[in-house]
């Protein structure tokens, strides 16, 4: 995403590139899992930064790419910039601060410390990319103490994968703050 700032993408290209790079992954991630001996391969060179349940099944950048993509596509570049770091910054802090320190559980996986994390994060955030994007959305005091809620709210709304999900329901109801 940063990327895109400096090569000066706008968002249908940033996300034909993102979707070309999840088209690749989704072509290798159909081969490892499809020959084992592939599979163990990879899980070899991956082995420090893969999920345990990623053996087999797809992995998280997969879906990171073709979220990214979409929130490109469909979404002002502004909303898709935002949404993807909620996504890059917030999660893992939240599930690092829930893990951590989360006693109390909203979910059966979602502690009010890793939500709050998470909310802190978006806050965090909006007030650097307030300093990036001059943006009229992001000087609007509501938009920018109630768009880190729309973030946080977006991690209890799982469709496949978090990296997926995320970004996209992020930029949803960003678009619709900003139109506030």
């Amino acid at each position: 995403m940063s990327l895109t700032y400096l090569m000066n993408w706008d968002g249908k290209t940033a996300g034909s590139y993102a979707g070309l790079i999840g088209l690749v992954g989704m072509i290798n991630e159909l081969i490892r899992l499809n020959f084992p001996k592939i599979n163990m391969i990879y899980l070899k060179l991956v082995k420090n930064f893969a999920r345990s349940e990623e053996t087999h099944k797809f992995s998280g950048l997969t879906y990171y790419a073709f979220g990214v993509a979409i929130s490109f596509y469909f979404f002002t570049w502004e909303i898709a910039n935002l949404s993807i770091w909620y996504l890059i910054l917030a999660d893992p802090m939240s599930a690092f601060m829930g893990k951590k320190y989360g006693k109390t559980m909203i979910t059966k996986n979602k502690s009010y410390i890793g939500c709050i994390s998470f909310y802190l994060v978006c806050l965090t955030v909006n007030l650097v990319y307030l300093n990036i994007v001059n943006s009229d959305f992001l000087n609007n005091m509501f938009f920018l103490l109630i768009s880190p809620l729309v973030g946080a709210i977006s991690e209890f709304i799982v469709i496949k994968d978090d990296n997926l999900s995320i970004p996209i329901i992020s930029a949803i109801g960003l678009t619709i703050l900003a139109g506030f």
